[in-house]
């Protein structure tokens, strides 16, 4: 039987080799990656590859981190209304922005990659569908672009009418790149739609900030002043 030296000697060299074989195994991995890079492509970390977002619209690539090609989201991902709650990382890939965002991993806008959204109509017509999943997603829908409730909104329009609610910075952010990719036809009709239920109905008088500070900013001059001619209607 070991005595309590023996014991401490014992445990003190397994801890060693341990040590001596993690240094190895992370050495070996270091120079691994280093000759990957003189091969080919330095590796970067992943805030810095150069990811276009319209490699993502071509269903090229998938969105990052941890996510799902276009293609995927805009079939399966629609009505799953508990994924698209909890999961916050996908909304800068399907409206994306001149801004960094809660996910630094999506690609900004330019003026070369909006441009190529807009006058790509496959491209165009994907970020339409990505709105209509989220129009969904709030109990709203779009028939021959005319803004309506949709047959679940009692329960859709009880979640989203909470004070704070993070889904009222995503409706920024998607107006902001409709405007940018093509879509710009629909931002005041929805506007108005949204004013509907902030002030008459009162479905959604929680995002009445939001509405006055953000989503009315968004528009061009016109179509703000057609809004506000609009809202004093109601």
């Amino acid at each position: 039987m070991m005595n309590g030296l023996e014991i401490e000697l014992t445990v003190a060299g397994a801890f060693v080799i341990f040590a001596a074989v993690s240094w190895y195994l992370y050495i070996k991995g270091y120079c691994r990656k280093l000759k990957n890079s003189f091969e080919g492509e330095p590796i970067l970390p992943i805030t810095h590859r150069k990811v276009d977002i319209i490699d993502f619209y071509k269903n090229m690539v998938p969105s990052e981190p941890n996510g799902e090609y276009i293609s995927i989201m805009l079939t399966h991902w629609y009505g799953n209304y508990e994924l698209l709650e909890r999961k916050h990382d996908y909304i800068q890939w399907l409206f994306p922005s001149r801004n960094v965002g809660v996910n630094p991993h999506a690609p900004l806008l330019t003026d070369e990659t909006a441009k190529i959204i807009r006058e790509t109509p496959k491209l165009k017509n994907r970020m339409k569908e990505a709105f209509e999943m989220m129009l969904n997603f709030y109990g709203m829908k779009l028939v021959n672009d005319e803004f309506k409730l949709a047959e679940n909104y009692a329960e859709r329009f009880r979640q989203l009418n909470q004070w704070g609610n993070h889904n009222f910075r995503r409706i920024s952010r998607i107006l902001l790149a409709l405007k940018e990719c093509g879509h710009n036809s629909l931002m005041r009709p929805w506007l108005e739609f949204l004013s509907h239920h902030i002030y008459e109905s009162k479905y959604l008088s929680a995002a009445g900030s939001s509405f006055e500070k953000h989503w009315i900013n968004t528009l061009d001059a016109e179509d703000r002043i057609k809004l506000e001619q609009y809202l004093k209607t109601l």
